[in-house]
This record gives structure tokens, sequence and C-alpha cells, in this order.
């Protein structure tokens, strides 16, 4: 059930408490979103907010259970060390960096950062367009005036 709320929700859309709340949830089911050495972490914001809108409405919760099924199965030692040093868009795609690197979710990673080149950055729609100079994909909706069809 939390799985569907999270996927569900649209998080920026939510009040100060309601966000809170939802990233309690998403910090319990997935706890390598909570960010590192950050004395007194309070929940107000996670690893996923460096994440596109459209890109965490398209594939976000999908792509943080697949990496905690991996999560899940590494050992105790690695899973207190295993958290996201970075989650970002950069030239128009995903980026994603891990430590410590687990191969199982360097693959899983380099998946969601193809696919985040085929949906549009703001709604989550396929992409249709690409910007120029500041890359990003979009849908016909959301396409700057610099952009230029995919091919």
């Amino acid at each position: 059930m939390v799985n569907q709320i999270l996927k569900d929700m649209d998080y920026f859309l939510l009040t100060k408490r309601e966000a809170l709340l939802y990233n309690v949830a998403l910090c319990t089911k997935y706890p390598w979103l909570v960010p590192k050495d950050v004395p007194e972490y309070d929940y107000t914001w996670s690893m996923l907010d460096g994440m596109p809108i459209g890109w965490r409405k398209a594939f976000g919760i999908e792509m943080c259970e697949e990496i905690q099924q991996v999560y899940e199965t590494l050992s105790p030692e690695i899973k207190k060390e295993f958290c996201i040093l970075d989650l970002k868009e950069k030239f128009g795609e995903l980026v994603i960096y891990f430590y410590p690197v687990v191969d199982e979710i360097e693959k899983i990673s380099r998946k969601y950062e193809k696919l985040s080149t085929t949906v549009c950055q703001f709604c989550g729609a396929p992409a249709t367009n690409v910007s120029q100079g500041w890359i990003g994909y979009w849908c016909d909706a959301h396409a700057r005036k610099d952009s230029k069809p995919l091919k």
C-alpha cells in the first residue's frame, strides 16, 4: 500500500506536513535515500528530490523498487555504507552517483539514465523534442522555443 501511495502522490503539490510524511514513508521504505553526513536529518527532503518532476512521476518509484530489490541482497556492512551521493539532471539526462559502487545497481542506474532521454522532464509524457544549448528532453506541450524534434 505504501508503494501505491508513493507512486500516486504528486509530491510537488503537497503541504509541508504531507511532504514530511511522504519523505518519512519514502526513506523508511528506501533507507538509502536518506542523505549521509547530514546531522539532525529532518525528512524535509530526500536524495530523490534531485530528480526532475516528470521523471519522478514516470519512473521514480519504479527505479527505487528495482534498486531496493538489489539493496536487500547486500551484506549488512555494504548496506550500512550504501547511499546516493548525488542524483540530478546533467546534460538532459539522469545522473546518479552511488557509494559504494554495486555492479547490479549500476546496471539499474544506467537503464534509467538512458530512459530519461525519452521522457519529458516536466510532465513524464514521452519526449518528442530536445532543446539546444541547455539540453533537456520535452514533450510537445513543454518544448522550449530552441527545441528540435527527436529523431
